[in-house]
């Protein structure tokens, strides 16, 4: 049997952290770089549609706030598709922020 879990740190894992006792099995894996982050968040720009919005704010503040966290840039991107985080052509960056942390909290 194969576990995968993911976490900024062992302490953050919890109960779980009891199975990965072994550093030989523990893959630490670095965040994105800044132009990498940026690539990503233009992939998920063109996969979900999303260049009818005005995205230079929104681009500044989610690769900010992401911290090169590729999940996290992928769902903000996700978010931004639905019209609740949309007025007109701006994303509402505070809600949709909040309601990406609470997913990845969960």
């Amino acid at each position: 049997m194969t576990v995968f879990a993911t976490a900024r740190d062992a302490p953050g894992m919890g109960a779980l952290n009891r199975l990965f006792w072994d550093p030989h099995h523990i893959m630490n894996i670095a965040p994105l770089s800044e132009r990498e982050a940026g690539r990503l968040f233009d992939l998920a720009v063109a996969h979900f549609n999303l260049r009818d919005l005005d995205l230079e704010e929104f681009r500044e503040k989610a690769l900010e706030s992401a911290a090169g966290n590729p999940g996290l840039i992928i769902e903000m991107c996700r978010l931004a598709t639905e019209a609740q985080y949309v007025a007109g052509r701006h994303v509402k960056f505070a809600p949709l922020r909040i309601d990406t942390l609470i997913r990845f909290a969960g």
